[in-house]
């Protein structure tokens, strides 16, 4: 459906080659509400823009104006960001190569390599997921939900993939839904353990037969599908980075320039639309799997703990709550003099805000630290008392893992009630309304 559409927006650029196609419908694989963001003007990759004067390739010098803010975030915090992103993908792919290359009983050590690379990569991953801004989610989020679609993830469909690819058949990874693709399904790939095919059998027969193969040929064909998954992530980290590249696309100058959104006060709404990311936490990477969101019908749901293969949940949290932190005070080290909201709070007079905003997170981070020395995430859920973890809150903390999800979300209240109120900026379409 994707490969019609995009004809389709071909025909319709050509017929009509005056105008410019704002967003065009793609598949969304039946896709959960993990990512909203405004959508920005100009989105098209060949848009002139200004190169940056000095005032803002140095934005933390001399007074505070909301330009410099954004000339600062956008370079050092956005730009490294997806520097770093690129950059992990990068390191994954070649240990990857390595492994697949000399897979073996003896080899099975060099799975340490991978493991420490995909750790690397996945913190990465998270401080751009934490602040799905701009490039990461425009174009109907081309970029975002191939590089990371959790929790869309359809493991049949992964299963049948590896099983085609290791008959030979030819597939266009660019033709696969967001659920078959991306660092989700590489995790899965890489890091399940049971290499059991999750189709049903009578369904998919051919899986019985891929079953049937020792442990070693499994492990093989799994290895070589993660391969060009993997360089599909590549391109898309790629194309993010050249987005935000001063030799590149350059956004920060479109947002300095207001060619990225209408006007400053739209931009500072795309920023605090991404930082409801905290939203997510709360309530998806949290709340459902502790069986305090509405999402889950159980006591608790320990299966829809995030990033279950690799046990890399915890610190997939800090670093979304480390991006929120420094997109706010303008840097990602907690005691450095940067432009962020902070400082615009400060000169709107609200500098209480700032600070109880800072707090909020601080307390969080705080203690997601005492959570990571427990164990892991799916352990901790798995083996508390739901009952316990339903009664924990601020005062009354329980449950460490439960009081995490608490902490953030006070930080998620104030930014809703108090931090927006303050800066006369408008909740997401999709949270206008939300009391919780």
């Amino acid at each position: 459906m994707f490969d019609i559409q995009q004809d389709m927006k071909n025909i319709l650029i050509n017929a009509f080659i005056i105008f410019s196609l704002v967003s065009i419908l793609g598949c969304n694989d039946f896709l959960s509400p993990k990512k909203q963001s405004a959508s920005p003007v100009g989105e098209s990759d060949t848009q002139s823009v200004d190169a940056l004067t000095e005032e803002y390739l140095n934005p933390n010098q001399g007074p505070f104006t909301v330009k410099k803010m954004l000339a600062n975030l956008g370079l050092n915090i956005f730009l490294k960001n997806s520097e770093k992103l690129h950059v992990g993908v990068l390191r994954l792919q070649d240990s990857l190569n390595s492994y697949c290359s000399d897979l073996s009983e003896e080899n099975e050590a060099s799975f340490g390599l991978i493991q420490s690379d995909w750790k690397i990569l996945i913190r990465a991953l998270h401080g751009v997921e934490g602040m799905a801004f701009g490039p990461y989610t425009a174009n109907n989020r081309q970029i975002s939900d191939y590089v990371y679609a959790w929790p869309v993830v359809n493991l049949c469909s992964i299963d049948l993939s590896v099983f085609k690819n290791a008959q030979g058949e030819k597939i266009d990874v660019n033709g696969l839904l967001i659920s078959q693709r991306g660092l989700a399904t590489v995790e899965y790939l890489l890091f399940d353990n049971k290499l059991v095919s999750r189709c049903n059998k009578r369904a998919y027969p051919q899986m019985v037969q891929w079953e049937s193969q020792s442990l070693m040929k499994r492990k093989f064909d799994r290895c070589q599908w993660s391969q060009k998954i993997i360089s599909d992530v590549l391109v898309k980290s790629e194309k993010l980075r050249d987005s935000w590249s001063l030799t590149g696309q350059n956004y920060t100058a479109r947002l300095v320039y207001d060619k990225a959104f209408n006007n400053e006060k739209e931009a500072l709404n795309a920023l605090t639309d991404a930082m409801y990311s905290l939203e997510s936490i709360k309530d998806l990477r949290l709340g459902r799997p502790l069986g305090r969101h509405k999402d889950c019908g159980d006591d608790k749901c320990v299966e829809d703990v995030e990033h279950i293969y690799s046990h890399m949940t915890l610190e997939a949290l800090e670093a979304q709550l480390k991006v929120v932190r420094a997109i706010f005070t303008g840097s990602d080290k907690p005691n450095e003099m940067a432009y962020g909201f902070d400082d615009l709070l400060e000169k709107s007079g609200r500098t209480d805000v700032a600070q109880r905003f800072i707090a909020a997170i601080d307390q969080a981070l705080q203690t997601l630290q005492q959570v990571k020395s427990l164990g892991t995430a799916y352990d901790q859920i798995d083996q508390m008392d739901a009952a316990q973890c339903r009664s924990t809150t601020v005062s009354n903390r329980l449950v460490p893992i439960c009081a995490l999800q608490t902490d953030v979300r006070e930080a998620a209240l104030i930014l809703k009630t108090e931090l927006l109120t303050a800066l006369s900026l408008r909740a997401p379409p999709t949270h206008q309304g939300d009391n919780d």
